[in-house]
């Protein structure tokens, strides 16, 4: 069972945000937590830049990857930046079929990510070849 806070560390510049449990629309308690921890991490963190480790999770419904989509701007209206690692290839299709990998920029691993996030919030950072 997941405790109530999730796991953060700090890599670089970035913040990284490890899931811990699938995002599912029915786990009422963990979308809570994660949109608590992303809007606290939007009031605190300056400019926000945070990755989203996904190497945990093994199912993402779409519609959680609106709030995703969402908190992106938040953070793009800071200067700041919300970055996807790690996700597994089914979740990474997910990501390339609802186009939210034109949004959210994805990268292999959170290392990557936070190596990468500076040029992402500049908007200076090329994706890799599909």
């Amino acid at each position: 069972m997941p405790s109530d806070a999730l796991e953060i560390q700090t890599i670089g510049a970035a913040t990284v945000v490890c899931l811990d449990s699938d995002l599912d629309t029915a786990d009422a308690a963990a979308l809570a937590r994660l949109t608590r921890t992303l809007s606290g991490l939007l009031e605190s963190v300056r400019p926000p830049l945070v990755v989203l480790d996904m190497s945990r999770i093994q199912h993402c419904k779409p519609l959680v990857l609106g709030l995703l989509v969402k908190q992106q701007a938040e953070f793009r209206k800071r200067s700041g930046c919300l970055v996807l690692a790690g996700a597994r290839p089914p979740i990474r299709d997910i990501l390339r079929i609802t186009h939210v990998d034109r949004v959210l920029p994805v990268e292999e691993s959170a290392g990557e990510a936070a190596a990468n996030i500076a040029q992402h919030a500049a908007g200076t950072h090329a994706p890799p070849p599909a």
